[in-house]
């Protein structure tokens, strides 16, 4: 019995529990591991395309006339399905691997995110003033359970004018879990700081070992001042979009620095990058702005697609 079957099983049992939000992380990521993968880059990989899948998704509820939580429930049981019938059919591809390092690594990434969830286990709302308007927009959201037209009834104004992935987690996290929406906000305000930690792991491993990149990417995200007291004054879209930036780029060096480029992983490359960039248009503005040319170089000069 494969890993991700009983991953899967896992996921149907989180399904019936009042913590079935926390699918919002693992869900439909886990059908990204068609290959076989390292266990601590596959779940990495898989929360980050999950709630990147999550937040592009949102915006085709404009053009599908269905509730969110509909939509979440018929992704599990298509996800689902699909993974129990390549289980079955006894699918070899599909396999998690686990080696020396693996467990070590995921104790301590289940240790920063329960550090990082701190503030919530004690807290009430989040800190901060942009934080009482990400608030406003994530309860619009759960009020409407999909794409607002407007602001209403607070303001009476268009609503898509400002980037809304965190607000698109903060309400699937609310309408999921019971959460009040100042709850659900200041849950997903505090694990997008542990986000930051685990995606500057997953782009520290195109440059060093297992052990120096998660020495780096703690040192990196639990010592400086910024980003990480962006949350004392509400800056949490702009860092979880930078998390999603930084898994991107992880998987931008995979590719420039492999033999031929896989149309699959740059489907998963594109949806991070365009998640990042409906969270937050700074960060991917700031990248692009510099790498861009460089990178576009690059892979004419020295790849070839390969289907």
């Amino acid at each position: 019995m494969s890993g991700v079957f009983l991953l899967a099983v896992i996921l149907v049992l989180l399904l019936l529990t009042k913590v079935r939000f926390i699918l919002l992380f693992f869900v439909p990521g886990i059908l990204l591991v068609y290959h076989k993968k390292q266990a601590t880059e596959a779940i990495a990989l898989m929360v980050f395309s999950s709630l990147s899948f999550w937040i592009v998704s949102f915006w085709f509820l404009k053009f599908i006339p269905v509730k969110m939580t509909v939509l979440f429930y018929s992704t599990i049981l298509i996800t689902l399905f699909v993974i129990f019938f390549f289980s079955f059919r006894k699918c070899k591809n599909i396999e998690i691997i686990f080696g020396r390092y693996d467990f070590f690594l995921i104790f301590i990434f289940v240790i920063i995110f329960i550090l990082r969830l701190i503030p919530f286990l004690l807290g009430y709302f989040p800190a901060g003033a942009d934080m009482s308007f990400h608030a406003l927009t994530s309860r619009i959201i759960e009020i409407n359970d999909g794409l607002p037209k407007t602001y209403e009834p607070v303001l009476p104004i268009k609503f898509g004018g400002y980037p809304i992935g965190f607000h698109v987690l903060s309400a699937y996290t609310s309408i999921l879990s019971g959460f009040s929406v100042q709850k659900a906000v200041l849950f997903v305000a505090n694990i997008t700081y542990a986000l930051l930690t685990l995606g500057f792991y997953l782009l520290l491993r195109n440059f060093a070992n297992p052990f120096l990149s998660i020495l780096s990417s703690i040192i990196v995200t639990f010592l400086p001042w910024n980003p990480q007291f962006f949350i004392s004054w509400g800056g949490n879209p702009f860092v979880l979009s930078f998390c999603l930036l930084v898994a991107g780029v992880y998987l931008l060096l995979k590719l420039e620095s492999d033999d031929s480029m896989d149309y699959k992983e740059i489907i998963i490359l594109s949806l991070i990058m365009a998640a990042s960039f409906l969270t937050h248009i700074m960060p991917l503005y700031g990248f692009f702005y510099i790498y861009l040319a460089v990178f576009t170089l690059e892979i004419i000069k020295k790849r070839k697609f390969t289907y």
